[in-house]
């Protein structure tokens, strides 16, 4: 918290401040309760009481009669307004009256990641500078240049509080250039050295900026880059700026910039090339650019491009039939089979052999477990779209029981099916002739023998008489 007092000596009373200025640096908001500060005197007097002169601010703010802290009760007022202004005036308790004199409370309140917002805005620059992009200048490496003459002038133009007062300073170079400071958030860069680029091509100039208020550094630094232009005849120079206009109506479509100066000198443009690696990069003979604005999303395989600084224009062609999908930038795709790496078609391979290999080995321990679930999975499949689920799980359960190796039932009309109901009372007749031979039979074996195989042949025949209707083609089952 910074406490600013500004004294009137003419007054009577020294001891009281005629202005007392509060700013408060918050990261987060206040809430009702907070100190927003103290109004302090010269001398601490017992006999003066503090007292806010506005009544409508004792519902915001609170002070303290004998200490002067102020206490924040309303903590709303800081959603619409970056200050507070009011008058304290006080009591003095011998003389039981307000003294005439008060003092003046402006409070200051100010978001410390608020204050970090700022742009900067150029203008009064020389005719030297060829171009300018951002914070980039562009500056022939030889130009008429005395020292007294302005290279141009910024302003600091906070976001958030625009009546709040920055400082610049220049971090290095300065006795290569110096820094004016013009008036309230504006200042001038001038150079001091004749010859500028002698030593280096580019100059890159660092700059910290403190606001007024809070005595604050802004957390990061910000450059301006000067760079020079030695032979204006290559158009392919590093930094060089471009705009691209439509062939027939002349609308700017956006601008380029060249990444890096050619090993050959480059005069005129004639074709390009969209690069397949960056869509935002173009080659235009041999001279690598990018893409920094685009105004317009429609394929294009002719365009102007021009120079502001050249004062020329190219019409540049499109010199293979791909190029025509610049500016219109399309989602990559998604890569085929036949185009995977050999490797990528190795772990398919691996991973395709390995699902067949554990479907096997599930399809074999089943087979030989007998495990019920693949069985009721497998009865399923083959038999429950056709005889739908409970007929195919009782002709499961019969099967289990009956231990058949196989039964194969084919259509009600053919000749097989007609032999097997003549076999069927053949068999009826045989098994009245065995319950009569085995009730006379006395041997314990061959008795229980003979009621094992009868039982067998009994389940057999009930489930080919409980299927001779059955119109299905055929019906297969192992159990």
């Amino acid at each position: 918290m910074i406490e600013i007092e500004i004294l009137n000596s003419n007054e009577e009373l020294d001891l009281i401040p005629l202005n007392f200025d509060l700013i408060i640096p918050l990261k987060s908001p206040l809430k009702q309760g907070d100190s927003l500060g103290q109004v302090k005197l010269k001398q601490k007097r017992e006999n003066l009481l503090f007292e806010i002169s506005n009544e409508i601010v004792r519902n915001d703010i609170k002070v303290n009669e004998q200490t002067g802290e102020l206490i924040l009760l309303n903590e709303k007022i800081l959603s619409n307004r970056n200050s507070y202004s009011f008058a304290i005036r006080y009591f003095h308790l011998r003389k039981q009256k307000f003294l005439p004199k008060q003092t003046q409370i402006s409070i200051y309140f100010r978001f410390m990641d608020q204050i970090q917002i700022i742009s900067l805005s150029y203008f009064n620059q020389s005719s030297v500078i060829l171009s300018q992009n951002e914070n980039l200048f562009l500056i022939p490496d030889k130009f008429p240049l005395n020292s007294s003459e302005i290279l141009f002038s910024l302003q600091i133009l906070p976001f958030y509080y625009s009546s709040d007062e920055y400082f610049l300073y220049l971090n290095d170079h300065q006795s290569t250039f110096s820094l004016i400071h013009l008036q309230k958030n504006i200042y001038s860069l001038k150079r001091l050295q004749s010859s500028l680029f002698h030593q280096t091509p580019s100059h890159f100039l660092h700059f910290s900026l403190q606001h007024q208020l809070t005595k604050q550094f802004l957390s990061s630094e910000f450059l301006i880059e000067l760079h020079s232009i030695s032979n204006r005849t290559n158009l392919c120079q590093k930094h060089f700026p471009y705009e691209i206009f439509e062939s027939s109506t002349k609308n700017h479509l956006g601008n380029l910039q060249v990444l890096h100066t050619s090993n050959e000198e480059i005069s005129s443009f004639s074709s390009f090339q969209v690069s397949e690696d960056n869509p935002n990069e173009i080659f235009i003979d041999q001279c690598r650019m990018e893409l920094l604005q685009l105004n317009s999303s429609f394929p294009l395989s002719q365009f102007q491009l021009c120079s502001s600084f050249l004062q020329s224009c190219f019409e540049v062609q499109s010199n293979v039939s791909s190029s025509t999908r610049m500016f219109s930038f399309e989602p990559t795709k998604i890569k085929l089979l036949f185009s995977l790496a050999p490797i990528e078609l190795a772990m398919v391979s691996f991973a395709v052999v390995f699902i067949l290999v554990m479907f096997t080995m599930i399809v074999i321990i089943c087979r030989l477990k007998g495990v019920n679930l693949c069985l009721r999975i497998k009865n399923y499949l083959f038999y429950g779209k056709k005889y739908g689920l409970s007929h195919a799980q009782r002709l499961s359960n019969a099967k289990m029981t009956q231990r058949v190796h196989s039964i194969v039932i084919r259509e009600s009309h053919s000749p097989s099916m007609e032999s097997i109901k003549e076999k069927t009372k053949i068999d009826e007749f045989a098994r009245e002739e065995s319950n009569s031979q085995i009730n006379v039979s006395n041997d314990s074996s061959r008795d229980s023998g003979s009621n094992r195989i009868l039982e067998e042949t009994n389940q057999l025949l009930d489930l080919l008489v409980s299927n001779r209707n059955l119109h299905s083609p055929r019906l297969a089952s192992e159990v």
